[in-house]
């Protein structure tokens, strides 16, 4: 099973409509949903995919678990090619 981890080096901060997340090495900065704010800090002490999607469906009323699953997966790599989560 692949646990997903977030990258210690950046600074994540949780606001009221989402979060940040700030990458002291390159001064980047990327705004997080409130959805993805919530992903990320899941995958603060390790995640895996398939707990990461059962917290999604379970917290959303009427959605179709295979957009969830599709927009989860997006999220995830894009997350891992900004080296924002590391997969292992």
């Amino acid at each position: 099973m692949t646990i997903f981890r977030t990258n210690k080096r950046l600074v994540f901060r949780k606001e009221d409509e989402g979060a940040f997340l700030f990458d002291p090495d390159t001064g980047s900065l990327y705004c997080l949903n409130p959805t993805g704010a919530m992903v990320y800090e899941r995958c603060q002490d390790g995640a895996s995919y398939e707990d990461l999607l059962s917290t999604l469906v379970a917290g959303c009323e009427g959605v179709v678990e295979e957009e969830v699953r599709k927009d989860l997966k997006a999220f995830l790599e894009e997350m891992k090619e900004r080296g924002f989560l590391i997969e292992g």
